[in-house]
């Protein structure tokens, strides 16, 4: 799991690395309100999957569970 890129990954929360921690870098994107939270290391944004765990997914302009305010 830990640094893992994969489609539907859990996303785990980690003490800072420092150093080679691409893996705990998001970013906001999008315009507006409603925006994603994206990985640097993978490109997939910030999803709520099912049993309400946060995973990373590709992002989908109709999926809601991808969008924070």
């Amino acid at each position: 799991e830990g640094a893992s890129g994969d489609e539907g990954a859990s996303v785990i929360v980690w003490d800072d690395k420092g150093e080679d921690n691409d893996n705990q870098r998001w970013s906001w994107a999008g315009d507006g309100k409603a925006r994603r939270l994206k990985s640097k290391s993978s490109g997939h944004v910030l999803d709520v999957g099912e049993e309400g765990k946060l995973v990373q997914k590709k992002a989908d302009e109709a999926a809601k569970g991808q969008t924070w305010e």
